[in-house]
C-alpha cells in the first residue's frame, strides 16, 4: 500500500488498472488518505447535527432532516463524499458477488469519514450509530443526491431502535454523545447550495446513467456529469 501511495503522490495521473493493484491494496489507500486529512470528511460541527437528526423517531422525517444537514457540507466535501458514496452503493449492489452490502461497507469506512474521538467513552459508546448514519448514506445515494424517491430499509437498517435517542445521550451531561479530531475550530461564513442531477431515466436501475464507473482510466475522465438543479 506504501509503494502504491508513493507512486501516486509522484504521479496522480497513476493507472491503477494498469498496475494490478490489488482491490484491498487500493481500499486501505484510500482509508489512509482520508485518515491523514486534517479535518474528517464529515465535518466536525456538522456531525453533531447528524446525531441530532438521527434522534427522529420518524424514519421519513429523519432522513429528510439528514438531507438538509448534507446540503450545509463545504462544497469540496460535499462533492467528495457525494463521489465516495455513490460508488460505495455501486459496490454495494454487487453485494452478492462481493459480499460488500451497504451495512458491511460503512463498517469498514465509518471511522475514516468521520473519525471520532474513540479516547472518549461517549464515542465508543455511539460508534454503532456513527456507523449507521455512514450506511444510510450508502443505502439511501439516490434520495440524498440524485433526487430518487426513498428506498426501502435493508435489514440492519430495519432493526433500528424505535427510539434512537436512547443510543445517543451521553451519560451524566444531559447532552449529545459527539466528539471528533480536528486540527483547528471550524469555519465560519455561509455554506454552498450543493448541486444536484437531474433523475436518470432508467427506473430498474436508478443509478446506473449517474454513478461513476466501478474502473475508468483517469486519462479519459470527462468529469462529473453536468449539474443542472438545486436540492
Amino acid at each position: 500500500m506504501e509503494g502504491m501511495q508513493r507512486q501516486f503522490d509522484q504521479d496522480h495521473g497513476l493507472d491503477l488498472v494498469e498496475k494490478d493493484f490489488a482491490i484491498n491494496t487500493v481500499a486501505g489507500a484510500l482509508k489512509a488518505f482520508f485518515s491523514e486529512l486534517p479535518e474528517p470528511l464529515v465535518p466536525c460541527v456538522l456531525q453533531v447535527d447528524l446525531l441530532e437528526a438521527f434522534k427522529i423517531n420518524d424514519r421519513e422525517q429523519r432522513l429528510y432532516t439528514m438531507k438538509d444537514v448534507l446540503r450545509r457540507f463545504p462544497r469540496e466535501n460535499y462533492d467528495v463524499f457525494k463521489y465516495v458514496t455513490s460508488h460505495l452503493h455501486k459496490v454495494s449492489q454487487m453485494s452478492r458477488l462481493n459480499l460488500m452490502t451497504s451495512e458491511n461497507l460503512s463498517i469498514c469506512f465509518w471511522p475514516t469519514l468521520m473519525r471520532p474521538d474513540f479516547t472518549t467513552m461517549d464515542a465508543l459508546t455511539a460508534t454503532r450509530t456513527y456507523q449507521t448514519i455512514i450506511e444510510t448514506f450508502i443505502h439511501q445515494c439516490a434520495f440524498f443526491f440524485y433526487h430518487q424517491p426513498l428506498l426501502d430499509s435493508p435489514t440492519g437498517l430495519a432493526g433500528l431502535p424505535a427510539s434512537p435517542t436512547t443510543t445517543l445521550t451521553s451519560g451524566g451531561g444531559g447532552g449529545s454523545v459527539y466528539s471528533c479530531y480536528r486540527s483547528s475550530p471550524p469555519p465560519s461564513g455561509a455554506h454552498f447550495s450543493p448541486l444536484q442531477q437531474s433523475p436518470p431515466t432508467t427506473p430498474q436501475s436508478p443509478l446506473q446513467s449517474v454513478l461513476p464507473p466501478l474502473h475508468q482510466h483517469p486519462h479519459h475522465h470527462h468529469g462529473p456529469p453536468a449539474e443542472q438543479e438545486t436540492l
